[in-house]
This record gives structure tokens, C-alpha cells and sequence, in this order.
């Protein structure tokens, strides 16, 4: 009588799991990083995750009219292994549909359709809504000026987010109090914790800190799988994407993936797994290639494209790629051996025992081929678990594996370089391949509540050859990637953008340039060889641009047709003509090519200055017309001049030495000014009363000082001539100007030095 109650129970239990069955994601969201379009989640079409690449853009340059082409079609995580009575349990999702619903799942790995509601959506964070709730918190402001995604940020115990569960980590964040509570009013905000790169104070998490970061919550335990047909892992997983907009991260977009057991019991040879479904523009001439040192798949064209329409691309230059940058750690037993030699071994199944953990690499990637082929085997329309699970495992669907050109089982497939008739590729094999790929992990166990992670990334470039290419540009840019990774992210944002104004006089325009960032200090990754001094960029100059829309696509300051440098202004310290130098293949040959991104003319900046031509429309201005302006600092360091032969490596190949990048500009905060008739006066400390202001007989004086400030001195032509700092609670005083400056106009910047607050003085010296 007992059992029958159980097993009723049971029945009806799984009755009111499978009733409170979750909808698939809804939520999708658009992020531009450079030329590159990423779409998450739902995309055009309900295709999931792609990726598109700017072909053009409307005459106006306005970021609304940019023309786009597929690089990738859908893409999405796979995942799966073995309960421990060997049964498949599986997740995996491709074009508009997955097994992947929204959410969290509770310690028992449940949830119900009300949590799924709740978190089906996309947090997404750029570094200026970080910096902009970092400057409320430093001045006192009221917390409601923090931007609304850091005030909802899913950190732990966030009071505003009341469907959070209690105690429990999901958006990572800085912890001002270290209290471990996410509370943005007490100087909390979000970070993308790596582990291995958390630094130590804010302002490290700040240096390290994308441009912009998405994040979502995903399980595969809230309905049953539409397309794998397997039964749920009770699988977790907190995706978290992420971009820099820094010249050495240009075209690659980083991923996070966290995944935690919420089972009772072991998943036994787990896999993790990318799969995509590459569309460089068309798909009819894409070929998929992979590199098993590189632990990448990458796509390119195998013949000149075809005109597909909307979707063709110019410029077949194009290869993509994804790569693991780290995976993820499996638990292993340390066992000496007969010889005294340590080696590691899987725990026992269940026993939850191990000594350590340690990190495993991409050791698959499946391509499916043959596809039309009616003598083999159909690999290419997977129709059940078991059919998903092998293509994970880089086999055939029958279970059996791969086959190379010499017919010898492999699990990389199309390995070799296109260019080479004697390696094996698609260019060189007669299969018919589909555009799809699969990238997967070694497998391990992962157990109850465990929890590990996997970064990864997806780029391009757009340096190869169409028609069987040689594949050393895609290769390089992989290096890239990975030397990113390895430095913690380290990358160069250069100067902040000065601020300006732009106001119409009779005939014109008046440019008045209000701050300058002189404090600006930013060190260099590490010199490449010798002892050097001189390991930061300091501020040099500013560029002014006239563009032609309000909306302007900032990807676009280099179209002559759209933008036009207008004005250009350096330090006047002996700096003029500043390069950079950056390399492209010929094939496998790698060039380094010098490019000119600055001529100086050293002789000072101009704190105003005035136009009465519009540059854009080639004529007059016309003060009927609507005029736009963006203004951009760069830096410059250059502690060793660049050799691309400067040493060379064990394998023979030269290896650079010296100053890549000499010239570094503003990639945060660019915006665009417009021409107006009259503007409000510039908040200032002066206004605010964070001092008092004499200017008498010669000397600069203030008094009640209520912020640390820094005072900079400019000649009318720009030139800096002199800085002092003011302490919060004191008094301060100048020498008298007349003793050093001739008679003339000068200005007095005066910043707070924990916020953009600044104020402009003019004062007249007389001898």
C-alpha cells in the first residue's frame, strides 16, 4: 500500500513539474563593437546568437544606417554526458530553437515558470555606466543618479531585485564594504570576474574592465528538450559576453560560460561544446577548417563569392573563428606510481573524492560532411540524443569516429591549410560539408553542485585570400586572442575625449575647448626587451572632426567622405609626427606596414579657435545649416622604436621588438557636439562651491578649498605652462605670474580631481 502511494506520488509530482513547463528566451539584445554586430539570444528571424560584419553605411554616416552581412548564422552551447547508469542526459540549441530555458534552478535543480519569467532577460553594462555610478558614490550624489543597470545588477542580495534568491552569486561585482552584498549606493558595481585577473582595489577591476558586458541566466531543467529529445542534466549556466574597444581587441568578442551541477548525482564524461553555423555573407562557398594546437574551428571562402543579394560581401577577405582560451577543470586523484612518479587519475564514480583539479583542452571538433552523400552515413541532421551526443564527441552518428584523408580515425577534422594541396582540407577532400561545426572540450566529471567555467572567443579578419586561402592571418589573429587572455585583458584605452563647445558667431563657429585631460597616465603592457624608463602614455594632443550626422557611427572618423579633421593641436615638447605599425599577410607572409596617425605640429594647443568653412558640404558655412563636431585626445609613448625583426624565435621566425603603438586615442566617452547659438555656462567647481576664487595684483588665490583640485595654467595659444594642486581644506596661493610670464591673456583650468567638474578662468598678467 506504501509503494502505491509513492509511485502515485511520483506521478502526480512529475505532473506538476511538467505543468509548470518555462516559454523559451524572448529576450535579445544588440551590441556594435567596431564593425561587428552581436546579436544575443533572439535574433532576426528567432535565430539564436548571431553575428553579422559592417558592409557599408548610408551617406549620412549615422550608425542607424549601417548595412550589415551574416558571419555567423546561429550559434549556441551544447552539453552533455552520462548519469551514472550510463544514460545520455543532454542541452544543446541551434537556429530558433534550444532546450535552454531562462533562469536559475534551486539546489534540488527545479524551478518553476515565475523564475523563468523573471530572469528571461539580458543585463548589459558598459564602462561608462560603471564610471558614471563610481562618480555619484565618490561626490555623495543621490543614488538614483547611478544608471538603472547598475542600481539592478544581479550581484548577491541585491534589495532591488526582489525575485533574486537569497545568499546565492550570480553577476559578479566589486565590493566596496566587503560585506558580500551587491549594493550599488554603498560604491558596489559590476564586474567580470576571471579568475586568475581579479586584481586587488577598485581601480585595478576599473584598468581591466570591458568596454561593454552582457549576462543571462540559462538551465536546461524547465521543459522538456524540443531538440535534443534528452533527458535534462539540471544544468545551470551563467553566460556572460564581453568587449574591448581598444585597438589590439578590434573584431573579438570574449564569453564566460559557468556551469553548476544542480543534480544529486555525478555527470560522467561530461562535454562542453560550441557549435556553429558560420554564413561569411553567403554559405554557398564557405568552407570550415580546424586547428587542433590553436583549440579553434574557423570558416572562409573556398571560391569567389556568388551575388546572394543583401547578404554579399565586397571584400571576400573575410575568415572567422572561435577558440577555447581556457577550459573547464576536472577533478582528479593523485596516484604514485611504482617509479615515484606522481600521476592523475579520475576519482572514483560517486565517491566525490579528489586531490585536485586540474584544466582540460579543446580536444574535438566535428565538421559534418558528406551530407548528400547516400553512401554514408546521414552526420549532418542529428534527430536524436544519441545522434547529438556523438556529434559532441566528434564521431558518427553511429558511434563510430571520424575519419581522416589517410582513413585513420581522428577527432579534428579538415585540419589541415587550404592553400596546401598536400594537407587535408576542404579545399583538397571531394566531401560535401555543411557550414556547421562543433568545438568541444576533453571530457570530465563534474559532480553534484560543482561548479566550473570555460572562457572563449569569437573573432575575425579580414586579411586572408577567397579561394582556398593560406590561413595565416586567421591564425595570427587567434594569437591575438589568446595573448589577451593571457595578459589578464590587458589593453589601451587611451586619453579621455576633451570637453568642448561649438557655438555660432556671425560668420562661423567658435570652438572653445573647457578640459583637457593633461593628467591623463597610462602604463604599457611591458617592453619586449632592454630596461626602459619611460612605461606610460601621457596625453600629447587633440583632433577635431566636423561628421555628418548627430548619430554619428564613431567607426567611421577615418572616411574622409563623412568626416573631416578640422583642427589638430599637440604639446609644443619636441613630439610631431607619431606612427604606429600594423601588420597583413600576403598569404603566409606576415608585412608590417607603417602607418602615419599624427602630424604635429608642436607649437601648443588652442584653447579656442574659430571655422567658417563646412568641411562636410564643402563650402561656407551656412548658419541655417545643423553642424556636428567630435573631439578626440590621444597619447603617446614610445619606449623603444619598433623592429619587426627585432629577435628571433626558436622556430626561426622573426619575433618584434620595440613600440607597436605609439599613438593611442579615446575610445571611452567619444561624443558628438553640436553647433549651437548660445550655451549654458560649463559646471564648475567654482559654481558648485567646492572653492572661492581671488584673482588680485598677479596671484592666483583660493580659499575654502572643499576638493583636492588640480590647477593647470595654458598660455591662449594652448601651451602648458604651469600645474599646482590645491588639498581638500586648505588655502592655496600662486607666486606671482609677473615674475615668470610676460604681459598677456592666459587661462586657469581647475578640475576636482575625483570628478569631471571644471572651471575656466580668465586672467591677464601685467608687468
Amino acid at each position: 500500500m506504501k509503494n502505491t502511494f509513492a509511485i502515485v506520488f511520483i506521478l502526480l509530482f512529475a505532473q506538476f513539474l511538467y505543468s509548470q513547463e518555462c516559454d523559451p528566451f524572448s529576450s535579445s539584445i544588440e551590441n556594435i563593437h567596431g564593425k561587428v554586430k552581436q546579436t544575443l539570444l533572439v535574433g532576426e528571424e528567432g535565430l539564436l546568437n548571431p553575428i553579422y560584419i559592417k558592409k557599408g553605411i548610408g551617406p549620412e554616416g549615422d550608425l542607424d544606417s549601417r548595412i550589415y552581412a551574416p558571419l555567423i548564422y546561429s550559434s549556441n552551447i551544447w552539453a552533455g554526458g552520462l548519469d551514472p547508469s550510463g544514460n545520455i542526459k543532454l542541452a544543446v540549441g541551434e537556429y530558433n530553437k534550444q532546450d535552454w530555458r531562462p533562469g536559475p534552478l534551486d539546489i534540488f535543480g527545479s524551478t518553476d515558470s515565475s523564475i523563468c519569467d523573471s530572469w528571461d532577460r539580458i543585463w548589459n553594462v558598459s564602462k561608462e555606466d560603471v564610471l558614471k555610478a563610481r562618480e555619484v558614490f565618490l561626490e555623495g550624489d543621490p543614488c538614483d543618479q547611478i544608471p538603472e543597470v547598475i542600481l539592478n545588477w544581479p550581484g548577491r542580495n541585491n534589495t532591488n531585485l526582489a525575485f533574486l534568491p537569497a545568499d546565492t552569486h550570480f553577476g559578479g561585482f566589486w565590493d566596496e564594504n566587503g560585506n558580500g552584498n551587491y549594493d550599488p549606493c554603498e560604491g558596489d558595481f559590476p564586474v567580470v570576474v576571471i579568475e586568475g585577473c581579479e586584481g586587488f582595489g577598485s581601480e585595478n577591476f576599473l584598468e581591466q574592465m570591458p568596454s561593454e558586458f552582457s549576462f543571462y541566466v540559462m538551465n536546461d531543467n524547465a521543459a522538456q528538450h524540443e531538440v535534443s529529445d534528452a533527458t535534462p542534466m539540471q544544468l545551470e549556466v551563467h553566460v556572460t559576453s564581453f568587449t574591448f574597444k581598444s585597438q589590439e581587441a578590434e573584431g573579438i568578442i570574449f564569453f564566460k560560460h559557468k556551469f553548476i551541477n544542480r543534480a544529486s548525482e555525478d555527470i560522467r564524461q561530461m562535454n562542453f561544446g560550441q557549435w556553429i553555423d558560420f554564413d561569411l555573407g553567403c554559405s554557398t562557398n564557405d568552407k570550415i577548417g580546424s586547428d587542433e594546437e590553436r583549440q579553434m574551428i574557423y570558416a572562409y571562402n573556398g571560391s569567389t563569392e556568388v551575388n546572394c543579394g543583401e547578404n554579399s560581401l565586397e571584400d571576400q577577405n573575410i575568415a572567422a573563428g572561435f577558440t577555447f582560451l581556457r577550459g573547464p577543470r576536472g577533478p582528479f586523484v593523485i596516484v604514485e606510481g611504482s617509479d615515484g612518479q606522481d600521476s592523475l587519475v579520475h576519482p572514483i564514480l560517486g565517491s566525490g573524492d579528489f586531490d585536485t583539479l586540474a584544466e582540460q583542452r579543446a580536444s574535438k571538433a566535428m565538421i559534418p560532411h558528406d551530407c548528400f552523400d547516400t553512401s554514408q552515413p546521414d552526420n549532418c541532421n542529428p534527430q536524436s540524443a544519441n545522434d547529438y551526443f556523438n556529434l559532441l564527441n566528434a564521431r558518427n552518428f553511429d558511434g563510430s569516429f571520424a575519419l581522416d584523408n589517410e582513413g585513420i580515425s581522428t577527432s579534428f577534422l579538415f585540419d589541415g591549410n587550404p592553400a596546401n594541396e598536400e594537407e587535408w582540407s576542404l579545399c583538397t577532400d571531394q566531401s560535401t560539408a555543411e557550414t556547421t561545426a562543433i568545438l568541444a572540450m576533453d571530457n570530465i566529471m563534474l559532480q553534484p553542485q560543482a561548479t566550473n567555467e570555460i572562457l572563449s572567443a569569437f573573432f575575425y579578419t579580414d586579411d586572408i585570400d577567397s579561394d582556398c586561402p593560406d590561413v595565416a592571418a586567421i591564425k595570427y589573429k587567434d594569437e591575438l586572442v589568446q595573448r589577451l587572455y593571457d595578459n589578464c585583458f590587458f589593453h589601451y584605452e587611451g586619453p579621455p575625449a576633451p570637453e568642448f563647445q561649438v557655438i555660432y558667431n556671425d560668420v562661423g563657429v567658435d570652438i572653445q575647448l573647457s578640459l583637457l585631460p593633461t593628467q591623463y597616465r597610462e602604463r604599457v603592457l611591458q617592453a619586449s626587451s632592454g630596461v626602459h624608463d619611460d612605461l606610460y602614455y601621457n596625453f600629447e594632443g587633440v583632433k577635431i572632426y566636423q561628421v555628418a550626422s548627430e548619430n554619428f557611427d564613431m567607426d567611421e572618423l577615418d572616411n574622409p567622405e563623412l568626416s573631416v579633421l578640422v583642427y589638430q593641436g599637440d604639446l609644443a615638447n619636441d613630439i610631431s609626427d607619431i606612427s604606429n605599425f600594423k601588420s597583413d599577410f600576403d598569404g603566409a607572409i606576415q608585412n608590417w606596414n607603417e602607418e602615419l596617425k599624427v602630424e604635429g605640429g608642436n607649437e601648443g594647443i588652442q584653447i579656442e579657435f574659430s571655422l567658417e568653412y563646412d568641411f562636410i558640404r564643402d563650402q561656407p558655412i551656412d548658419l541655417s545649416n545643423e553642424l556636428f563636431y567630435i573631439g578626440v585626445s590621444y597619447g603617446y609613448n614610445e619606449y623603444e622604436a619598433f623592429d619587426p625583426t627585432g629577435i628571433i624565435g626558436a622556430d626561426g621566425l622573426a619575433i618584434p621588438t620595440g613600440q607597436q603603438y605609439a599613438y593611442i586615442e579615446t575610445t571611452c566617452g567619444l561624443e558628438v557636439q553640436e553647433a549651437v547659438i548660445s550655451v549654458s555656462d560649463v559646471s564648475s567647481p567654482y559654481e558648485l562651491g567646492l572653492y572661492e576664487y581671488i584673482y588680485s595684483d598677479n596671484i592666483v588665490n583660493l580659499f575654502n578649498v572643499k576638493e583636492d583640485l588640480i590647477l593647470q595654467l595654458y598660455s591662449i595659444d594652448g601651451k602648458s605652462l604651469e600645474q599646482w594642486n590645491a588639498k581638500k581644506g586648505s588655502s592655496f596661493s600662486s607666486y606671482n605670474l609677473s615674475d615668470k610670464l610676460s604681459s598677456g591673456l592666459y587661462v586657469l583650468n581647475i578640475q576636482a580631481s575625483f570628478s569631471k567638474s571644471f572651471g575656466n578662468h580668465k586672467l591677464v598678467v601685467f608687468n
